[in-house]
């Protein structure tokens, strides 16, 4: 979540500064769930999910097939807990934005699949998760991690490994059998961690 694509609201000085850190994937493909600082508008009507080269949007609900067999389900989204110092649809630079399509919807739970995950990569985390501690408490209440716990118990049969970043830390856990796995800050200690082999029976009902 929060790859930051805002293709419509940044200066002409903040994309010369931004673009570098584009990444240059070549051959490598990145896929990312949306988090609660994107452009949901221009997200919305893109043609196809590649908002750069080789760099895909999945959508909340959507899923990504390991050569492996491993199913990776995507669900982005979770509630900005300072938006009311935010300008809703407002063009006026990604700080100051905010977009109601950030929170996962109904709607969004009705589109998920009725098959076997083995990985789910979320924003937000359930509420069923300990994410507390650096003052992340002002956090709890986001509607979205109600809606993640759906998630969470409709594949839970499955212990899926989870993954999820918007805390902004290194969180690790379990809960009834999954595995989950919170990320760091970009280029701070553990903000990825190397995918572990599959190693283990697929345990879905």
């Amino acid at each position: 979540g929060d790859l930051g694509y805002w293709p419509k609201h940044v200066s002409k000085r903040e994309s010369q500064r931004k673009q570098p850190l584009i990444p240059k994937m070549h051959e490598t493909k990145l896929h990312f769930a949306d988090g609660n600082h994107e452009d949901f508008d221009s997200l919305a009507i893109q043609s196809d999910n590649e908002v750069y080269p080789n760099v895909f949007h999945m959508k909340r609900g959507s899923t990504l097939e390991f050569p492996d067999g491993r199913v990776v389900l995507f669900m982005g989204g979770a509630e900005s807990h300072d938006k009311e110092w935010r300008i809703e649809h407002e063009a006026a630079g990604g700080d100051r934005i905010w977009f109601p399509q950030e929170r996962i919807t109904e709607q969004d739970l009705m589109g998920l699949p009725d098959r076997h995950i083995d990985i789910v990569v979320s924003h937000a985390a359930p509420r069923e998760f300990v994410v507390w501690g650096g003052g992340y408490d002002m956090l709890q209440h986001d509607p979205s991690r109600m809606a993640l716990s759906f998630v969470l118990h409709k594949y839970k049969a499955c212990r899926p490994l989870w993954f999820f970043g918007h805390y902004h830390a290194r969180i690790r856990g379990e809960y009834q059998g999954v595995k989950y796995f919170g990320l760091n800050m970009v280029g701070f200690p553990d903000w990825w961690i190397p995918l572990p082999e599959r190693g283990y029976p697929l345990n879905c009902p």
